[in-house]
């Protein structure tokens, strides 16, 4: 009986070619496949001197935007719940405590690619005494976020068993949890997206209560 010829998929998982045209053609991709790493790493770096140098013209905008969103109640609470993944994340208790969210601030490393740290202020609260926590990550030449950490714990004012489980670091849900606990940055959810969607376009989300609001008063004429 004639041998059963082999399925060609299996072929391709077989060893490599070993013939010196095909041998040739390989070389031919791999110095050109070479060439375009190095455009890759090039443009790579670029981009990084671009965001460096907007950066520098993004920060006083955004510290002008933050004293006119300081005037406005509720601001932060109010682009978080609107936020359809970050609302999402929040405990039962979390909204509450959120009301006294003042400002919220991203800052990259001067580099950008040695990490960023976030910073929350609240006004005076019947819940803690922090007036800010900053939550720091670090990455590594990779760009690879390593570590998450934690500018200090959250001091409670309420000296009740449901504060202490709400603010305690081993707390498994929650914004508030969130906010002082040391998690994997890969697995941020919440980090990643305050720092690229809802700190630089709040008002994306902010808006969303407005066109709700305007939507209602049109029902009721």
């Amino acid at each position: 009986m004639p041998a059963t010829e082999e399925p060609p998929m299996k072929k391709m998982r077989g060893d490599l070619p070993t013939d010196d045209a095909s041998l040739a053609l390989l070389d031919k991709v791999y110095d050109v496949q070479k060439e375009l790493d190095e455009v890759h790493n090039k443009a790579a770096e670029e981009i990084v001197q671009v965001e460096i140098k907007f950066n520098k013209l993004r920060t006083p905008m955004y510290e002008k935007r933050a004293k006119a969103i300081a005037q406005i109640p509720d601001f932060w609470v109010t682009t978080m719940l609107n936020h359809p993944i970050i609302a999402e994340s929040l405990a039962e208790h979390d909204t509450e405590i959120l009301t006294n969210l003042t400002s919220i601030d991203v800052v990259e490393n001067e580099d950008i690619k040695s990490g960023f740290s976030m910073e929350f202020k609240f006004k005076k609260n019947p819940y803690f005494k922090n007036e800010s926590i900053t939550k720091k990550v670090t990455m590594n030449e990779e760009g690879d976020n390593i570590l998450s950490e934690i500018s200090h714990s959250i001091r409670t004012v309420r000296r009740t068993k449901d504060m202490k489980e709400i603010c305690a670091p081993e707390a498994d849900e929650g914004f508030v949890s969130w906010l002082q606990s040391e998690v994997d940055p890969e697995m941020d959810d919440i980090g990643n997206l305050i720092k690229d969607d809802l700190f630089p376009t709040p008002m994306e989300y902010y808006n969303a209560q407005i066109d709700s609001d305007e939507e209602d008063e049109e029902e009721c004429e």
